[in-house]
């Protein structure tokens, strides 16, 4: 039943939202470690495990908090809902093309620029081009 309550949590959840979800499932680990700590009669494992329980869920809803969102809707907010269709992505938002000459047009005239740096961007291994425009 865990198992099956483990897959129906995590099945809905998109990507963005993941980082929060790991750390739920970490509260969870937490809850679990307290629960065997009390079976167990082991106080410092009711303590790690509550310890790491709370800081797992105070990691969740702060990360929730930057995203703007509620904790619920970044649980269940895309349960039940039919995912779109690539050809309606493509009718809701146009799609403009740009040259690298737009681009470097439009970071020469803009008077602060902040590059937020993510995972998006180590998976692209893109430090190092991001390093070279700096550079420019």
């Amino acid at each position: 039943m865990s198992l099956l309550f483990g897959i129906l949590l995590i099945l809905p959840i998109g990507a963005g939202d993941m980082p929060t979800v790991i750390a739920l499932l970490n509260c969870y680990a937490g809850l679990a470690a307290a629960c065997m700590g009390l079976a167990l009669d082991n106080k410092l494992l009711v303590i790690a495990g509550a310890l790491n329980a709370a800081s797992g869920l105070i990691l969740s809803v702060i990360m929730c908090k930057a995203m703007n969102r509620s904790f619920t809707n970044v649980l269940f907010g895309a349960f039940g809902t039919v995912q779109a269709t690539s050809v309606d992505k493509a009718l809701a938002r146009p799609v403009h093309s740009a040259t690298p000459e737009d681009a470097a047009a439009i970071l020469a005239s803009a008077r602060s620029v902040i590059i937020v740096p993510g995972y998006g961007m180590a998976v692209a291994q893109a430090q190092h081009k991001l390093r070279e425009l700096t550079d420019l």
